[in-house]
């Protein structure tokens, strides 16, 4: 084992390991639909094809499929490194802008399962990781005062002690 200070992070040597992490969790897949095309099979069923679907620029889509959820905790462990070195990364003005990155596209992982079976899930993970907070809307009518007015009539509002 070489003695002394350990090499000097490079800006691409980070990028290269953040990449290699994500490749080694995910993989790509076209984005496909099925077409009814204008022929039958032998029993008299309508065939199918597959065709890819593509954008408005006509290049066909693809979807990155994860084979499991990334996360900064699995990031870190593959990286070799503590959460506080990520930290000081992020303090650093060449490399946060990979460590942003990273962090984004994790995150933009959970937000899409917000939609999906796993929604209560993704919501923990967004509020822990990520610091997003559910939000209530109070809407009232009539204004404060009626508010204050309908609480008096219902026996709330003031009360002498």
């Amino acid at each position: 084992m070489p003695a002394g200070r350990p090499k000097k992070l490079t800006l691409k040597r980070l990028r290269e390991g953040v990449e290699a992490y994500f490749d080694s969790i995910s993989y790509e897949r076209p984005v496909m639909e099925r077409v009814k095309t204008d022929r039958k099979d032998a029993d008299g069923h309508w065939i199918y094809e597959e065709i890819p679907v593509t954008n408005r620029k006509g290049q066909e889509l693809k979807i990155t499929l994860f084979t499991q959820p990334p996360s900064k905790g699995a990031l870190y462990t593959f990286l070799g490194i503590h959460k506080s070195t990520w930290s000081r990364w992020l303090e650093d003005e060449k490399l946060r802008p990979v460590c942003e990155d990273a962090a984004q596209r994790i995150e933009n992982f959970w937000a899409g399962e917000l939609n999906g079976k796993n929604a209560n899930g993704a919501i923990k993970m967004l509020e822990r990781a990520f610091d997003w907070r559910a939000e209530q809307t109070i809407h009232m009518t009539g204004g404060i005062e009626d508010y204050l007015e309908r609480l008096k009539d219902a026996g709330g509002g003031e009360q002498e002690f």
